[in-house]
């Protein structure tokens, strides 16, 4: 992935600050090598996990640098390590801000030269089961989106507790699913590991039953992150548990005080954890041959696009 740098204020950095800022171009530039953007959040994880906060930052009471402190902190010397072009523009992304435009052609040669891109024949109809990806959190979407798109496999990011709505429609996806050709749905979820988290999961199989009552086609989930044998493979930093959820006594006299986001483990493992789940659904050699089958169909769509083309440039021109 290309680096883009640009310049908008000079600033003079002390040499913690610099350490730091040389220290986030190394985790950046180690995401954008496999085609990761990662989100601040991400970012200050990765800082956690390997003990790269200053000492300096830790908190007086828990002796400990995570804290809402050192995230305000990393997040400002990030935000100035872009403007004075020390860190990339394209290393990071905001996912709670997208922006919406509309598409447009010169000529209808172009738009079939997009065709042939976007062309895929369905991969799920005729296998027995469907997966769908399901995460707790909207900031993780740029990282589902990936082995999601790979695979052709639907996703939604729930935001937190599924809102009645939300599950109706999911409710009546999977209903006509099984309707249509008798195919069985699996959900496949990623959310924290914390009392409200792993609630989540009940909560969904919760609203299936209730809006999908005496259904044969009622899906499996299957939460597949985070974790306790994940938090203990891969260590990622605790938080403290909230005792102000609710759901908080019951998780702490099972897991103890400590809390863990799904943020905090490493992107490119998420993303192989997806890819592997997906595939247990489809053997390799059928994804292969469906794959081919796209193939031959883009290489149609290609030959067609530069016949439109050529007859457009012939009866049209720049005249259009």
């Amino acid at each position: 992935m290309e680096r883009i740098y640009r310049k908008y204020i000079d600033r003079n950095y002390k040499d913690q600050s610099l350490d730091m800022i040389t220290k986030a171009k190394s985790i950046m530039d180690e995401y954008m090598n496999q085609n990761l953007t990662i989100t601040l959040r991400q970012l200050y994880y990765q800082f956690v996990a390997r003990d790269m906060l200053p000492e300096s930052w830790k908190d007086k009471e828990t002796g400990s640098a995570n804290n809402q402190g050192s995230y305000d902190k990393l997040g400002d010397l990030i935000k100035n390590a872009r403007m004075t072009g020390d860190l990339a523009w394209n290393g990071m992304e905001d996912r709670t801000r997208p922006s919406h435009d509309h598409n447009s052609w010169e000529t209808p040669a172009d738009i079939m030269a997009d065709t042939v891109k976007a062309f895929a024949t369905p991969k799920w109809d005729d296998m027995p089961m469907q997966p769908e990806i399901w995460v707790e959190k909207d900031a993780l979407s740029g990282i589902i989106e990936i082995p999601a798109d790979q695979y052709q496999v639907p996703w939604m990011a729930a935001k937190g507790y599924m809102s009645k709505d939300a599950m109706w429609k999911a409710s009546q996806r999977i209903i006509n699913r099984f309707d249509r050709n008798g195919q069985d749905t699996v959900i496949i979820y990623l959310g924290d590991h914390d009392p409200s988290g792993l609630d989540m999961i009940r909560d969904i199989r919760n609203q299936l039953d209730v809006f999908m009552d005496g259904c044969e086609a009622l899906p499996q989930v299957v939460p597949i992150a985070l974790t306790m044998q994940q938090i203990r493979d891969y260590n990622p930093p605790p938080n403290p548990t909230k005792t102000t959820d609710s759901r908080a006594n019951k998780y702490m006299k099972r897991y103890g005080k400590e809390s863990w986001e799904l943020d905090a483990l490493n992107p490119s493992y998420l993303v192989s954890l997806i890819r592997d789940s997906i595939e247990m659904y489809m053997p390799d050699d059928t994804w292969s041959e469906k794959i081919a089958h796209d193939n031959k169909g883009k290489a149609f769509l290609e030959k067609a696009a530069m016949d439109l083309k050529e007859n457009w440039s012939n009866s049209i021109g720049d005249n259009f």
